[in-house]
């Protein structure tokens, strides 16, 4: 288990698509402190050029912009997990970290243990955890992430989705290469 994104062993930067597919067995999340540093231009370059004619990537470096982003992520956030509905359906996608379903996502993948990995669905279900992390992911976004890179479509329909959450996948592994 890597301590950092710079422990992890890359394909080449400069690469092609086919990088990326490597990239797929070899990438890694942790829930780990954000790396305070600016990404790579040539990454920020990747990402950006991941836009098409009806998507756009925007890259945001400006601090008071960040804050203010994140202060309206933070309220959505809040708002939705006070919904029971959602928090509901969130529940039924959480697993435990010895699932061997391929749908959902496991306790691991938000640092949880084991036995709290158990209780998450429950804890998620019954009580909205925003209001617990609210704090934390705050900081977070705003004092150790320099750069925010956000996806913009032009509508709203199931392809556009489908496009966004392709660019989403070419991003995060191109960032894997880094």
């Amino acid at each position: 288990f890597a301590n950092s994104l710079a422990d992890i062993p890359s394909p080449d930067p400069n690469g092609t698509a086919e990088d990326r597919v490597v990239a797929i067995a070899k990438r890694r999340v942790n829930r780990n402190p954000y790396a305070t540093r600016m990404p790579e231009p040539s990454f920020v370059e990747a990402a950006m050029a991941s836009a098409h004619e009806h998507l756009h990537v925007h890259a945001i470096a400006d601090q008071d912009m960040r804050n203010k982003i994140t202060d309206v992520l933070m309220q959505s956030r809040l708002r939705a997990f006070s919904n029971p509905a959602f928090r509901a359906e969130m529940a039924q996608y959480k697993r435990n970290n010895n699932t061997r379903d391929g749908v959902g996502i496991t306790g691991a993948t938000m640092g949880f243990s084991t036995f709290f990995s158990y209780l998450a669905p429950f804890v998620i279900r019954h009580a909205n955890i925003m209001k617990y992390i609210y704090a934390t992911e705050a900081r977070l976004l705003k004092n150790q992430t320099p750069l925010f890179l956000i996806i913009a479509t032009r509508g709203v329909t199931i392809d556009d989705w489908i496009q966004t959450g392709r660019c989403m996948q070419t991003i995060l592994l191109e960032a894997q290469k880094y």
